[in-house]
């Protein structure tokens, strides 16, 4: 039996052609045309090019859906380009994935000269009658390549294979309970794993997945898409980091805000009072999921902001999870470690990286770089990534992300970052950038900051900003918050 979202596509454009498949800016596409021109791009890649990898760059979200489902459907390896980044980068990224074949459209043509060959595809699909039927795939066989969102550097190319990314489609269907009349906005760009596999679930069962075009750096921009698609079309499901949750509880008009049925946040951590804010100020559930590229994956259940608020909750059906110490043994409840989970969830390697492989993967595990525990009924918690775990001078530990956390619940904070530095002597000194609710500064800030801080941690530097600088993740870049601190000193 061969299974899988081109498969799944393909057989929704036979049976139910009319169903709307994506949508973008009001524009509706019907399985039957987004079918079709994956197949046109199928075609013009079994003519062109033997290549086992294929590139993808596209500016548009709804033609990259058709790339993607062109190059499984020749039965080619997909490898996503995040065309954010800067040129330099992705040149990395397409050296670390040996890819030498690229499928792009006009707006990134700039990419070509990075391959020894590109393919521009077309920019309507064609008739092909019939349809050339799917190439076979196995379950062991790589299904692309992903990228981690680079929040520590360059990122990495993530090898997947195509049974991993098949039950990861199919929990993320059991879990939200998707079906054909289901309709998930995506607030995500699709390059990124959570926005790719929330809209291959939508279309795995024959929903809508809506993918409204707006720049990816502009949290506003994507408030005023939203309500603007609430306006005519009830959606089911919303997908979005916290950082774009943060911002939409602050926004003109929350009061009369329109939802969806369901919030999904995922991407970073959340706290359960912030979790709540959003239930109570758009009349949802939320739902929130802890997971990385590498396929390890948490839920929780929309009660679990009222029971265990502050949880990631359980893992996925589809999932085995555990914590475990420095030398990946298991740990006990409420013992502080590494999150980690089954290597059977298809994580394969990451591309020209193997020191990072060895690291990610050992004594069958892979070991996420997530610290947090598991309470005594299996429900997870993440306190932070492992390299914003801080020693402070007294020997105790201090988590960045649980810092910021407890500066944000100050009024005349909207956001803040906190990073640190150590001098040449070994002295540990902190700076907290922070954007403030108002554009008046207010005279108690430095005290305000101070007195949420742990008194075990040094007094920091604060700074007033206008805004945080982010990767084209929308996740903050705490490197780059680290250099402003540098360069005022």
């Amino acid at each position: 039996m061969q299974f899988g979202v081109a498969e799944a596509v393909d057989h929704w454009a036979r049976y139910r052609p009319l169903s709307i498949a994506a949508s973008a800016n009001g524009t509706q596409r019907t399985y039957a045309e987004l079918n079709g021109y994956a197949a046109a791009i199928a075609a013009e890649l079994g003519a062109t090019t033997d290549q086992p990898r294929i590139a993808v760059a596209f500016g548009s979200k709804v033609r990259l859906l058709a790339a993607i489902l062109g190059v499984l459907r020749a039965g080619r390896s997909v490898v996503l380009l995040n065309t954010g980044l800067p040129l330099e980068v992705i040149r990395v990224n397409l050296k670390d994935a040996a890819v030498t074949a690229l499928l792009h459209d006009e707006s990134q043509s700039h990419l070509a000269g990075l391959v020894p060959f590109a393919l521009t595809a077309p920019e309507h699909s064609f008739p092909l009658s019939p349809l050339p039927s799917l190439a076979q795939r196995h379950p062991s066989d790589e299904w692309g390549v992903l990228f981690s969102s680079g929040t520590t550097g360059v990122p990495k190319g993530i090898e997947r294979d195509h049974e991993s990314m098949v039950t990861e489609l199919v929990g993320w269907c059991l879990e939200l309970g998707l079906t054909r009349q289901s309709r998930f906005y995506i607030g995500r760009p699709i390059y990124y794993t959570g926005g790719l596999v929330l809209t291959l679930a939508t279309l795995l069962v024959g929903g809508a997945a809506i993918l409204n075009e707006y720049r990816e750096d502009s949290f506003d921009e994507a408030w005023a898409d939203y309500q603007r698609t609430l306006e005519g079309t009830q959606i089911d499901f919303a997908f979005f980091i916290p950082d774009q949750l943060r911002r939409f509880l602050t926004a003109p008009g929350t009061q009369q805000a329109r939802s969806a049925r369901i919030v999904l946040t995922m991407g970073a951590p959340i706290t359960g009072a912030e979790k709540q804010q959003v239930v109570t100020a758009f009349g949802c559930d939320i739902v929130e999921s802890w997971g990385n590229s590498e396929s390890l994956g948490t839920i929780t259940d929309p009660e679990d902001v009222h029971v265990r608020p502050d949880s990631i909750g359980r893992p996925f059906v589809t999932d085995e999870m555990c914590v475990v110490d420095d030398h990946s043994q298991p740990l006990p409840p409420t013992v502080l470690g590494r999150l980690a989970g089954s290597e059977s969830a298809g994580f394969v390697k990451y591309c020209n990286r193997p020191d990072a492989t060895d690291l990610a993967k050992r004594n069958s595990l892979i070991i996420s770089e997530d610290v947090g525990y598991a309470d005594e009924n299996g429900f997870y918690y993440v306190r932070g990534r492992q390299q914003d775990c801080v020693v402070l001078p007294d020997g105790s530990t201090t988590v960045l992300q649980e810092l910021e956390d407890n500066v944000r619940t100050l009024p005349m904070v909207q956001d803040c970052c906190i990073v640190t530095t150590t001098s040449g002597s070994g002295e540990l000194s902190f700076g907290v950038a922070v954007v403030l609710s108002t554009q008046q500064v207010h005279a108690g800030l430095s005290d305000a900051v101070r007195q949420k801080l742990p008194a075990n941690v040094p007094a920091p530097q604060i700074r007033v900003v206008d805004t945080l600088p982010r990767l084209p993740s929308g996740k903050v870049d705490r490197l780059a918050v680290n250099r402003q601190f540098e360069h005022a000193d």
